[in-house]
């Protein structure tokens, strides 16, 4: 969706800016992006589900559509977290996260926002990679369990929910419903 608005839309140059257009989106806008640009994925399955934005006025600018489409990637992880806590009856308490959006800072507050969990943020961000290497490295008898992993892992910072859990909550309802459209229009 980000390489989308930089890369069709023209909307930046370099992925990091959209950090600082999430600042600049007023608050007052109310635009919801639901990135269905390839259908929709877990936990929906719907392949031909297109993308759509909703809430448009004449006030929307680059700014709150960058800041929509960030909120719909901590949307889209929230969707994931309420299933997997739903099949597997645990409550997740903290999310890890790597790559390279996490260096946009308002992308992880807005997931830990919306989720209402803890966000932690490594100080290696391509901890998938490190991931398999750590694997391999338990397969082969370097390290002998995970728990030496954990050893290994560092955090760089915590991000904790901003937004009390009654105001997200209507916000998360008015994106189901919005999805529910979607999946509903089916064109």
């Amino acid at each position: 969706a980000i390489q989308w608005l930089r890369d069709k839309l023209l909307f930046f140059k370099n992925s990091n800016e959209s950090d600082k257009l999430y600042l600049q989106a007023s608050k007052d806008e109310n635009v919801f992006f639901v990135p269905a640009l390839t259908g929709l994925g877990a936990p929906h399955w719907q392949p031909n589900v297109r993308g759509a934005i909703f809430g448009l006025t004449r006030n929307t600018s680059i700014s709150e559509i960058v800041k929509s489409t960030l909120d719909s990637l901590a949307f889209q992880t929230n969707d994931l977290i309420e299933a997997m806590q739903k099949d597997s009856k645990i409550n997740i308490k903290e999310i890890r996260v790597d790559g390279g959006m996490i260096s946009n800072n308002n992308f992880i507050q807005s997931l830990s926002n919306i989720t209402q969990k803890k966000i932690i943020k490594p100080s290696n961000i391509e901890t998938t990679s490190l991931g398999a290497a750590y694997l391999a490295a338990i397969q082969s008898g370097i390290l002998k369990n995970t728990l030496q992993i954990e050893k290994l892992w560092k955090k760089n910072k915590f991000y904790f929910p901003k937004i009390k859990k009654n105001e997200i909550n209507i916000q998360i309802s008015k994106w189901k419903k919005i999805v529910k459209h979607l999946i509903d229009l089916n064109f």
